[in-house]
């Protein structure tokens, strides 16, 4: 496997005007872009969705995002078209406008995950695969040492009070917030110590201080995400050694992930008790079962993107009176884009992440950078399916995905 990180020149030095003034307005976006801290120093946790102050925020960073673009508008053209099925997505969900529960939301969402798009495409156009996985790398280490600091000098703030008392949930509002983010950023931390030789020390600790913040969340979806991060990356070790050791690897592999899935099917109350969760994965297959029927009143184009969940959304009351609690997800992915933009662009999705898989599969055997991208991508299909995490506006987690998946493509040249 070639190690894409042996340059010892520093990300900064891109050889381009204002190269680290860039640098540092991408570091600042992705930190906007993480749903945490701001919203915890300007709005309740009820009212952070509704925030007038959270909204006037982003009108300059989204004109930041623009003159990104225009610097490089070149290879973001080129980069658009190697993506299509995002695009028609894109196209898809400003469509949803017309036929909305809530059209005000709809729109000014469409605004949004238009611009959270933009960025990752931005993100992918300006840097090399290197540069791309510093600038992820040092903003969540940023953000992991912010949420080490609230959660110690802070516990008011930085841990849970009310529900899952002492869980450290540092910059966000929930628990699973921190673990989920924490779980992708030591993966991404793991391939930096072996990737990026210059800095292994400090990616290393970056990675011991991402494990430490996983654990004290308590969050077991956030502890089998990392788990499952590193065993893509104990996997890449293997590839390296032979194509013989490699096959029998990923045979065992899936032989073990096999049986996981029949013990799942066949006994779930077993395995689920392993981890000490219940089967209902704390009331989201009631939520699931709800809104079975919700979904098959507008299976094709959906209720419009963003807008089900709405204040005065009647569908919504509907799940909420059959599940007796206000759920403000569907937490899960898969459910989430079908109620926004219908199976039409759920399946326009799919496209373009079963498309990106294989090539990041392909390209794992040629680098790490591939490898991030394999792991992080079964990382995102993994933590979609209890969280609604599948194309949400002003979410580092899309920027990401929409970032690795222009960065394969632009490769493919």
């Amino acid at each position: 496997m070639r190690n894409d990180g042996q340059s010892q020149a520093p990300a900064l030095s891109t050889g381009r005007p204002f190269g680290a003034l860039i640098w540092c307005a991408m570091i600042v976006l992705l930190v906007m872009f993480s749903e945490g801290f701001l919203p915890r120093l300007f709005a309740s946790e009820q009212e952070a969705e509704g925030s007038s102050i959270l909204r006037l925020m982003w009108f300059p960073a989204y004109g930041v995002i623009l003159l990104l673009a225009m610097a490089r508008w070149q290879v973001v053209i080129k980069a658009v078209g190697r993506v299509p099925f995002l695009v028609l997505l894109l196209m898809l969900c400003a469509a949803t406008t017309m036929w909305s529960i809530e059209p005000s939301i709809t729109l000014r969402r469409a605004v949004a995950i238009l611009f959270t798009t933009l960025f990752g495409i931005v993100m992918a156009s300006h840097y090399s695969w290197r540069d791309m996985l510093r600038l992820l790398g040092l903003t969540w280490a940023i953000l992991a040492v912010i949420s080490l600091l609230t959660s110690i000098l802070l516990p008011g703030f930085g841990t849970m009070t009310e529900v899952h008392v002492g869980a450290w949930r540092g910059m966000w509002w929930e628990k699973n917030s921190l673990g989920g983010h924490m779980g992708r950023a030591g993966f991404l931390f793991a391939v930096l110590v072996f990737a990026d030789r210059p800095y292994r020390k400090a990616w290393g600790a970056a990675f011991i201080l991402a494990c430490f913040l996983v654990l004290m969340s308590t969050s077991k979806t956030a502890a089998l995400g990392l788990a499952l991060g590193i065993g893509v990356l104990g996997m890449g070790l293997i590839i390296q050694r032979g194509t013989r050791i490699a096959i029998v690897s990923i045979w065992f592999a899936a032989t073990i992930g096999g049986a996981m899935v029949m013990s799942l099917v066949l006994a779930p109350e077993f395995v689920f008790g392993l981890f000490g969760r219940e089967p209902t994965l704390t009331g989201r297959t009631d939520i699931w079962g709800a809104l079975a029927y919700i979904i098959s009143e507008r299976p094709l184009l959906g209720y419009g993107y963003g807008a089900f969940w709405g204040p005065h959304s009647a569908p919504a009351y509907w799940v909420w009176v059959a599940v007796e609690w206000a759920a403000p997800t569907a937490h899960n992915g898969w459910l989430e884009i079908w109620l926004g933009v219908g199976l039409v662009g759920l399946l326009l999705f799919l496209a373009n992440y079963v498309l990106t898989i294989y090539r990041a599969i392909i390209a794992a055997f040629h680098g790490w950078p591939g490898l991030f991208a394999a792991g992080y991508l079964l990382q995102f299909l993994m933590f979609s399916m209890s969280e609604s995490i599948i194309f949400q506006q002003n979410a580092i987690i899309w920027v990401t995905y929409v970032g690795i998946s222009v960065r394969l493509a632009l490769d493919r040249a």
